[in-house]
């Protein structure tokens, strides 16, 4: 599972990952937290959450040097923005994420968290973008799902929430740390 699990049905999709505050199950119109026994429907499929210690241990549960709330963001994009390297910095550790074509997600969204916390919005308000603005959903989608596997495959805690989602005010990057360099 790697703390990060996809349920999908023709239907749509739910996303389940472990959190800051626990197990969260999200889909398109928001995340909220889950617990063991707990019956999913996503479509017409059902699900039965089972969360054990063997889960938690497996899905990085465990402590790790590299949390999310940790972390710096250095883009590196060229100047057609063809090319987007992340690397991730912590602790005195740099990470390079490599070149990807999720990462332009990655970095429309940081571009417009810098853009907000430098007209003055507070962070909790910082970085929001509406879900229409990026075009067809799968797509987007599976961003997601490439950008948070990436980081939780990292061993990064809470890694998941990299790319935060709310139904009212859409998706945006849950790192606020961000530095974007034109190479």
């Amino acid at each position: 599972m790697d703390g990060l699990l996809t349920l999908s049905d023709p239907e749509g999709d739910a996303w389940i990952f472990l959190g800051s505050e626990g197990w969260v199950c999200e889909r398109e119109e928001g995340a909220r937290p889950i617990v063991d026994g707990e019956e999913l429907c996503v479509g017409s499929s059902r699900w039965i959450v089972r969360i054990n210690a063997r889960t938690e241990m497996l899905t990085g549960a465990m402590p790790s040097e590299l949390s999310l709330a940790g972390l710096d963001l250095v883009f590196q994009v060229s100047r057609d923005e063809e090319y987007v390297q992340v690397s991730a910095r912590a602790s005195g550790r740099t990470i390079d994420l490599g070149a990807r074509a999720h990462h332009y997600l990655l970095l429309q969204l940081a571009r417009r968290r810098l853009a907000d916390s430098e007209s003055g919005l507070p962070d909790w308000a910082s970085g929001w973008v509406p879900m229409d603005e990026f075009g067809p959903t799968p797509r987007l989608n599976l961003d997601i799902f490439r950008i948070r596997s990436q980081f939780v495959f990292l061993g990064v805690k809470g890694g998941a929430a990299v790319i935060e989602r709310s139904k009212e005010r859409g998706i945006r990057i849950g790192i606020a740390r961000l530095t974007i360099v034109s190479v």
